[in-house]
């Protein structure tokens, strides 16, 4: 946001937005369902993995690192209290299993 224009989320029909004083200006909302559809529960769940193996494998993967793979709903105190995930994180972690069907993120050194 500190850039005159940015996107908020690159992709089709995705149009660069900036910060007006405008009162007419139209308001645009990002869509944080639309944009991170997956939580941890949620891959828990496609994948048959417990909590805690999801969460060992999106810091190994460095998915929580990149602002386009994730997003932290965060506390008063900016402390994460819930990951969202983009779509491709599911074909990450997919194609991670398939390479290493055995991975252990949990113990991995």
């Amino acid at each position: 946001m500190r850039r005159p224009g940015f996107l908020l989320h690159e992709g089709e029909g995705s149009q660069p937005v900036r910060l007006v004083t405008d009162p007419d200006a139209p308001l645009v909302r990002a869509d944080l369902d639309a944009l991170f559809p997956l939580t941890r529960q949620k891959l828990c769940d496609e994948f048959g993995k417990p909590y805690g193996w999801i969460a060992a494998a999106m810091k190994r993967l460095g998915t929580e690192d990149d602002g386009e793979m994730a997003y932290a709903d965060r506390n008063s105190k900016g402390h994460p209290t819930r990951w969202r995930y983009a779509e491709g994180v599911r074909d990450l972690l997919a194609a991670r299993l398939e390479a290493q069907p055995d991975w252990d993120p949990v113990h991995q050194l």
